[in-house]
């Protein structure tokens, strides 16, 4: 998750506001899951949504979410 996703009310389609920033919304889905007692791995990195770094992190994030099954 980028530190930079911080713009609120962001309007994706004439029906769709997102009120909330994707950095706030995230954080507080994170503390949810951590309270329920899920397993999360959370990485924040400087940036914004691009895919430059999503190319460096979604990977691992695949890989740790959805391991193989032996």
């Amino acid at each position: 998750m980028g530190s930079g996703e911080t713009a609120e009310n962001v309007r994706h389609k004439e029906d769709v506001l997102q009120v909330v920033s994707q950095i706030d919304a995230v954080r507080q889905f994170r503390d949810v899951l951590i309270a329920g007692g899920y397993d999360v791995k959370y990485l924040e990195f400087a940036g914004g949504h691009d895919f430059l770094e999503w190319r460096k992190t979604l990977p691992d994030a695949l890989r740790w979410a959805l391991p193989r099954q032996p």
